[in-house]
């Protein structure tokens, strides 16, 4: 039988520190463990969730590498744990925290524990993000008794036998189908129509291998392939008929939040305000010979985390008001003040869709044009995914919408996290009673319907060679 209750670490937490990138506990009077130590122990970290632009919440893994050197002896045993709590801590919402469970690769010895940590964002198995803290020298592991004599059978790693089931089974089921492709596609090639034959036989192969790929699905990848949704209305018939919360959060359709508060300000000889409901803006004077406006809202700015690779629009409308001259609105980046995108009001449509080359914190600001007078000028803006500018929106506090799936009604957590929601009312739909919010939604996809697909596109493949 398993080792089934939980363990929990209530001593102080390691703090890694993102400048120096040391890792410290100065607090904690816990710097000992014991020879033998397996699953009874647990070291709590905190990390400030950005670094350097990057949230940490986006990195994919996180691994603590250590190496336990036994005293007076050249003996280490070395390891690496792979994390599996990662969350937004509860106490501050700009910190990261996670756990390291101590094993007993971390304890076979008797002497000390060296330690470090590795951040990384992978993406179909290519790591584009990798972050290290120095090595932690502070553990000791003093010297325990075993006089059993007793050979234990541990069970294995939960999480290692899926990976092995998953690399296992269903990768050689992939080898194999891959396989048959390659041998109908020469026999096509070589022989022509005359070979039709030896299609119909490669076929049948292709068949028996997708019923061992499906039922390896069935009982090993219920939860391997996601889906994901986006929209005022998510629906889809490809869920997994196995049941599981789904991941659902409600998100603005302008990402632009309110400022913090209505703030004023003047620069060369032009007054811009932030109107009361923190995201219109106005203006009013004559600019001077200096042009002004520079990151005049950073000091109240929201920041806002864009992907790269991810498609966005902007675009901007004056709402009333007259100017002899132009205005602009653009999104810099947080840190370097790096220009991402801007549109004026001499833009046509005043729309500017654009593509991150990286992941990115921004935020939003104003330019005034030289020489320039601006009569109660209201403007106005909004910034969406998509490459398509539609009708503005206010940002909308996702803790006043409710959300409707399978006849029941939801409130979001304060970021719009729904909890709650089984798979078995997507194929119905969920949706919102607000306009100008979106329902984003992962899913486990029904690994049945996902084989058939791939093999619809294999054989497809084959008969467009023939």
């Amino acid at each position: 039988m398993g080792h089934k209750h939980s363990v929990y670490d209530s001593d102080a937490h390691f703090s890694i520190d993102s400048i120096t990138r040391k890792i410290k506990n100065e607090s904690s009077k816990k710097t000992t463990l014991v020879q033998g130590d397996h699953n009874s122990e647990r070291c709590t970290f905190d990390v400030p969730r950005f670094i350097e632009g990057h949230d940490m919440m986006q990195c994919s893994e996180i691994e603590v590498h250590y190496d336990n050197f036994e005293a007076g002896t050249g003996n280490v045993s070395s390891d690496y744990y792979e994390v599996k709590d990662k969350q937004i801590s509860p106490d501050d919402e700009n910190v990261v925290i996670f756990s390291w469970l101590i094993i007993d690769t971390a304890t076979k010895y008797a002497g000390t524990l060296e330690f470090s940590i590795k951040f990384k964002c992978v993406e179909d198995g290519v790591s584009d993000y990798e972050w290290n803290t120095l090595t932690n020298t502070d553990l000791n592991v003093g010297k325990g008794k075993n006089n059993s004599g007793v050979v234990v059978e541990r069970e294995p790693n939960v999480v290692d036998q899926w990976k092995e089931e998953i690399f296992g089974d269903a990768e050689n089921a992939v080898a194999n189908i891959n396989l048959k492709e390659q041998e109908a596609l020469e026999a096509v090639q070589a022989e022509g129509a005359a070979q039709l034959e030896q299609i119909q036989v490669a076929g049948e192969n292709i068949v028996n291998a997708s019923a061992i790929a499906e039922q390896n699905a069935k009982n090993v990848l219920a939860n391997a392939i996601k889906g994901h949704l986006n929209g005022e209305v998510v629906t889809t018939d490809d869920v997994s008929p196995v049941e599981h919360e789904m991941v659902v959060k409600v998100k603005n359709k302008n990402m632009i939040g309110p400022f913090k508060e209505t703030k004023e300000f003047i620069r060369d000889g032009v007054t811009l305000s932030v109107e009361k409901d923190g995201q219109t803006i106005r203006l009013n004077g004559t600019c001077g010979v200096v042009a002004g406006g520079r990151n005049v809202f950073n000091e109240i700015a929201k920041p806002i985390l864009l992907e790269k690779g991810k498609t966005y629009t902007l675009s901007s409308e004056m709402v009333s008001g007259v100017t002899d001259g132009t205005y602009a609105i653009y999104i810099n980046s947080f840190r370097e003040y790096e220009a991402i995108a801007s549109v004026t009001n001499a833009d046509d449509g005043r729309i500017k869709t654009f593509v991150p080359s990286k992941t990115v914190e921004c935020f939003v600001g104003v330019n005034i044009a030289v020489n320039t007078t601006y009569e109660d000028v209201v403007i106005r803006y909004q910034l969406e995914e998509g490459n398509t500018a539609t009708e503005y929106t206010p940002y909308i506090d996702p803790a006043t919408v409710n959300v409707t799936a399978g006849g029941e009604t939801y409130i979001p957590e304060p970021d719009g996290t729904v909890k709650g929601i089984s798979s078995t009312v997507l194929a119905d739909g969920i949706s919102t009673d607000t306009e100008g919010v979106v329902i984003d939604c992962e899913y486990n996809v029904d690994t049945k319907l996902y084989i058939d697909k791939k093999f619809e596109e294999l054989k497809n493949a084959i008969l467009s060679e023939s």
